[in-house]
């Protein structure tokens, strides 16, 4: 007959005296406090004493613990993975003034956050729990920055500079049906000339080989702009 152990529910003692030496070795096992199979090896137990106990018991009893862990760790990962990415782009969101669809994005990401930490804390004995919570979050921020190049929310301000001399990008741009505005300027080795554009962040790319294409030696740079609208500004 078994011997309860410490980690078997003092409901279930009464129980686990009935159980022989191999099933109750089999629940010793799954019955790490703390975790759910604690818990279902109370369950086990009670069911184990309604119907009797038999020798072959022990093999119908399913190794949840490993498969339990496995879950755990997948869903700490995944869950944090989606939190931070939910995150990274709340707050460019924000940054860009969308503050209502940052605000339910933050809703969002604190519930899950709270449903992360908390099956963290129902293990801290187990350190798989926080590399996951860890490797979730590195994930999750790498995840959210590719998100957040696919939206390309926002506008850009494409500069570009080149000497006078050489091939003008205004006209090839103006083409594509872009506003340009273009100024002359002094540069260290003479007179160039700039041309300014402002353009949706996802179309900064097809901008730049148009410009590559047409004066390959230009000095180009993108800054991430907004546009204001005046009639929107209290007096």
């Amino acid at each position: 007959m078994g011997t309860t152990p410490e980690s078997v529910p003092q409901a279930c003692s009464s129980a686990y005296l009935h159980l022989s030496t191999k099933t109750a070795d089999r629940i010793k096992v799954l019955a790490a406090p703390n975790t759910r199979p604690y818990v279902r090896s109370c369950r086990w137990l009670t069911a184990l004493q309604t119907r009797g106990e038999s020798s072959e018991v022990a093999d119908e009893i399913p190794n949840v613990d490993d498969m339990d862990v496995t879950l755990d760790l997948l869903f700490i990962f995944f869950l944090r993975l989606i939190s931070v990415g939910m995150s990274t782009v709340r707050i460019v969101l924000l940054g860009r003034g969308r503050r209502g669809p940052s605000a339910l994005l933050g809703f969002f990401e604190s519930l899950i956050w709270v449903f992360v930490v908390a099956r963290v804390l129902d293990g801290l004995d187990d350190p798989l729990r926080m590399v996951a919570f860890a490797a979730g979050f590195a994930a999750g921020t790498y995840t959210g920055s590719i998100v957040e190049e696919w939206l390309a929310l926002g506008q850009s301000m494409v500069r570009v500079i080149a000497p006078v001399e050489s091939t003008p990008v205004a006209g090839v741009l103006r083409k594509e049906g872009i506003g340009v505005t273009v100024i002359n300027g002094d540069g260290r080795d003479g007179e160039v000339r700039v041309t300014f554009c402002v353009v949706p962040r996802k179309d900064v790319a097809a901008i730049l080989r148009l410009i590559r294409e047409t004066n390959p030696e230009a000095y180009v740079t993108v800054d991430q702009t907004a546009s204001v609208d005046l009639t929107q500004i209290k007096s």
